[in-house]
């Protein structure tokens, strides 16, 4: 047997893993408020965000929060899973629902989830009959 211990190599910060961040499809290049979700990141208008919901205002708004930016603009980061987050922008900045497009039961329910917690009144009001109609349990009757 070696007596010699073996040395082991430092681990500096550089050789942590950095997530790589991703641009969801709801990226606005006038944007003034980036929004990140797990690895996912949004581009959106505060000003609509805020009419949309309070519940993310109030976010923005404590005192407590730490305030970090990406590419000059201010960074808002949530801790909700990145597909609840990008079915519900799409929701409120591209109108991706109409009444002839029968959503997913997920998109649903992560509108349902999302409008509640972040006091998105028209999207949870929306979510919630759809969430409880009994065809939604058939998958021919909805898209994915």
């Amino acid at each position: 047997m070696s007596t010699e211990s073996r040395k082991k190599r430092k681990h500096s910060d550089s050789d942590a893993q950095v997530p790589l961040l991703t641009r969801s499809e709801v990226w606005f290049d006038d944007g003034n408020l980036i929004v990140q979700a797990q690895n996912t990141l949004f581009r959106v208008s505060r000003g609509v965000l805020a009419y949309h919901a309070p519940g993310i205002v109030e976010l923005l708004n404590d005192p407590e929060r730490m305030v970090d930016h990406i590419e000059g603009v201010e960074l808002l980061v949530l801790q909700d899973a990145a597909e609840d987050v990008e079915v519900v922008f799409k929701q409120l900045f591209h109108r991706k629902f109409s009444d002839d497009f029968f959503p997913s039961f997920a998109a649903v329910a992560a509108c349902a989830r999302i409008g509640k917690k972040y006091k998105i009144e028209s999207l949870y009001e929306a979510a919630v009959p759809i969430y409880w109609k009994p065809s939604l349990a058939r998958p021919r009757e909805y898209n994915s």
